[in-house]
C-alpha cells in the first residue's frame, strides 16, 4: 500500500514538472515580453543598409586680382565764352589722378579759336590780330565728389554717377597776351562701365585783366561733354 502511494507521488510530481516546461508558451505576459524584444530588431530589409555619407566636392575658389585705375584721360568738347568776345567752339584734353575715392587731382589744356579778327583795347581803339588767334587755357585743379549716387535706366540697369566740384589756378593765352587765371566749376560723371565714363562741366576761368588790356574781373566760361577711360 504504501508502496502504491510513493509511486503515486512520483508520478504526480514528473507530471507538474513537464507542465511548467508548457506554461511560457501559455502564459500571456510572458508572450507579451517575446514579442516587444522581437520588435526592437529590424522589420524589413532596408533596415540593414548602410548609412550613406555624402560624396561633397568643394571646388577651389580663386580669388580675382582687381586692377586699381587711378588715372584717367579725358577729351571733352564743347564752348568757350571769351569775355565779351563771343562764344566760340572748344576741344579739351584732362588727365585726372584719383588720390582718393571722392577726392582727385586734374591737370587740364583747352584749345578754342576767336573768330573775330578785331577788338577794342582799354583806350578805346580798335585793333587787329594778325590772324585769327587760337585761345589756350591751362589748369590745375583739385576735385571732390560731393554727391556720389546712381543713376538708373529701366528696372534693371543702375550706373555709379558723381556731382564734383573743382578749383584751382590756370592761365589764358590768345593772341600774344597771358593771363592768369583762378578756376572754378561743376561737374557731373556717369561710370557707363569699369573703363569708360561720361562727363558733363560747367567751368569759369577768371581774370584780373581783359584782351582789351583793361583791368578789371573777366569771366570765361566754359561748357563741355566728354568722355574718358581709365586705367
Amino acid at each position: 500500500m504504501e508502496s502504491r502511494f510513493r509511486l503515486l507521488l512520483l508520478t504526480a510530481a514528473s507530471a507538474a514538472l513537464s507542465g511548467c516546461a508548457h506554461l511560457p508558451h501559455l502564459w500571456p505576459f510572458h508572450r507579451h515580453g517575446h514579442a516587444s524584444v522581437a520588435a526592437v530588431g529590424p522589420t524589413s530589409a532596408t533596415d540593414n543598409a548602410p548609412i550613406v555619407e555624402p560624396d561633397i566636392v568643394r571646388p577651389q575658389v580663386k580669388v580675382p586680382k582687381i586692377r586699381t585705375s587711378n588715372f584717367e584721360i579725358t577729351t571733352s568738347l564743347g564752348l568757350l565764352n571769351v569775355e565779351q568776345y563771343g562764344t566760340y567752339p572748344t576741344v579739351d584734353f584732362r588727365g585726372t589722378y584719383h588720390i582718393k575715392e571722392n577726392f582727385f587731382a586734374e591737370a587740364s589744356f583747352g584749345v578754342s579759336k576767336l573768330r573775330s579778327l578785331s577788338y577794342v583795347d582799354s583806350t578805346g581803339a580798335t585793333k587787329r590780330f594778325p590772324s585769327r588767334p587760337h585761345v589756350y587755357n591751362y589748369a590745375l585743379d583739385l576735385g571732390y565728389d560731393v554727391l556720389p549716387g546712381e543713376a538708373f535706366f529701366g528696372g534693371k540697369k543702375a550706373f555709379t554717377t558723381a556731382v564734383y566740384v573743382v578749383g584751382g589756378i590756370g592761365s589764358l593765352h590768345y593772341a600774344t597776351d597771358s593771363f592768369y587765371a583762378a578756376n572754378a566749376g561743376i561737374g557731373y560723371r556717369i561710370l557707363l562701365s569699369d573703363r569708360f565714363a561720361a562727363h558733363i562741366d560747367v567751368r569759369d576761368s577768371v581774370t584780373q585783366r581783359s584782351l582789351s588790356g583793361a583791368r578789371h574781373i573777366a569771366n570765361n566760361i566754359e561748357s563741355t561733354m566728354g568722355l574718358s577711360v581709365y586705367f
